[in-house]
């Protein structure tokens, strides 16, 4: 359950893939995102969620915050470049 709607821009559907392309793949959506956009990811490896929690941070962007759905999970994250 969502508590705060929020606005997503951009959905990129990144589940299935291993942690390293989903970096990959979530750095692609950001390269075409403004500054204040909000893209949302959806992923299933495990791994990446930590490693996409880092590389947002040192990608310069800001997470907004990981919700646990049914098999996947969505991440939030403003495009800050």
């Amino acid at each position: 359950m969502t508590i705060i709607e929020i606005p997503v821009t951009h959905t990129v559907d990144l589940r299935r893939l291993p942690a390293w392309l989903v970096e990959r793949g979530l750095a692609r959506a950001l390269a075409h995102a403004r500054p204040g956009d909000i893209v949302e990811a959806w992923l299933t490896e495990a791994s990446a969620r930590g490693a996409v929690s880092s590389w947002v941070s040192a990608a310069g962007h800001r997470l907004i915050g990981i919700e646990a759905r049914e098999g996947y999970d969505e991440i939030f994250v403003e495009a800050r470049r």
